[in-house]
């Protein structure tokens, strides 16, 4: 399903508009069935986007619909502020007549400035603390600082420039080294420590 995300993607920058909307309706449902929370984000900003370049806003916030329908049920705006900001402004500032709701039209207005916030913060990677570091590596405080600040490991990975799998890695050792059981608790340990 990824490299059907990333094939369709790629026919959208290159104009066959066509081509990209068959792939995405397809993996929409998908997604969806799967339960793939991050995927069907990706998929279907994606599946809104073509449809607008095909000219068909209601067709476009069909498929997004869902998607707002679910992160406000949930709360969980993470999953489509890794769609990016750009993709995030393109949908809110795209011309959708009487297609969209003005609820829905305002809750991407808000993920656009979280986004942005969020990749505003990303820019300054906070400085690794030298004394209360319990043999922690200056690597793994700075993940520490980002998770205390309630960075994801998706975020974590782009402000640091890692894979997503190294902070995971980062992550586990973390909670070995500093015996604890989840990120909340990692948190509150850096915080204690660090933001005094």
């Amino acid at each position: 399903m990824i490299l059907g995300k990333f094939k369709a993607q790629l026919a959208l920058q290159e104009g066959r508009t066509a081509e990209a909307l068959a792939v995405l309706r397809e993996l929409a449902t998908r997604s969806t069935q799967l339960d793939t929370t991050y995927l069907d984000a990706a998929v279907r900003t994606r599946l809104a986007l073509a449809e607008l370049a095909e000219g068909s806003p209601a067709r476009a916030w069909q498929a997004l619909e869902p998607l707002i329908e679910r992160v406000q049920a949930s709360g969980n705006v993470g999953q489509v502020l890794v769609t990016g900001v750009h993709v995030l402004t393109q949908l809110s500032l795209a011309p959708w007549g009487t297609a969209a709701s003005s609820e829905g039209l305002a809750t991407l207005r808000q993920w656009v400035e979280t986004a942005r916030q969020f990749k505003a913060g990303s820019q300054e990677v906070p400085r690794a603390p030298t004394t209360n570091d319990a043999g922690l590596s200056a690597r793994e405080l700075e993940v520490l600082a980002l998770l205390a600040d309630g960075q994801s490991n998706k975020l974590i990975a782009r402000t640091l420039d890692l894979s997503p799998h190294t902070v995971k890695r980062h992550v586990a050792r973390i909670l070995e080294r500093l015996d604890l059981a989840s990120r909340m608790q990692a948190a509150a340990w850096y915080r204690t420590r660090f933001d005094g």
